[in-house]
């Protein structure tokens, strides 16, 4: 419900979005975008997830070479978290609920 939340929320606001269910996903729907020629701008990543953690995918992310930026998305702000999420390459952590404008910062800072 959180994700697809995010969704409505971000498209309200304009941005066009894809969705994972768990982190393998959103790995193979990043190196479906990249080998399609609509790669994505930036990529929110929970934390939680099934399968596969949000700061896992991230890494494998990095590793596959994607230098987009990659939001993580938690709803604990530990510092071990935020750590962990920076560590495997997270450009920035942001607690839930999501705080849009914030987001749309750290959108634009990446220009």
């Amino acid at each position: 419900s959180n994700r697809k939340m995010l969704s409505r929320v971000l498209t309200a606001k304009g941005y066009v979005c894809e969705q994972a269910e768990d982190g393998q996903q959103a790995i193979d729907v990043y190196r479906a975008a990249v080998e399609s020629g609509q790669p994505f701008y930036a990529i929110t990543m929970d934390f939680e997830m099934p399968v596969m953690n949000g700061p896992t995918a991230t890494g494998h992310l990095r590793a596959l070479g994607c230098t987009i930026p990659i939001v993580g998305v938690t709803g604990n702000m530990l510092p071990a978290d935020v750590l962990f999420y920076r560590s495997q390459g997270a450009t920035d952590v942001l607690s839930k609920p999501l705080n849009v404008a914030r987001f749309q910062e750290l959108m634009n800072e990446q220009k």
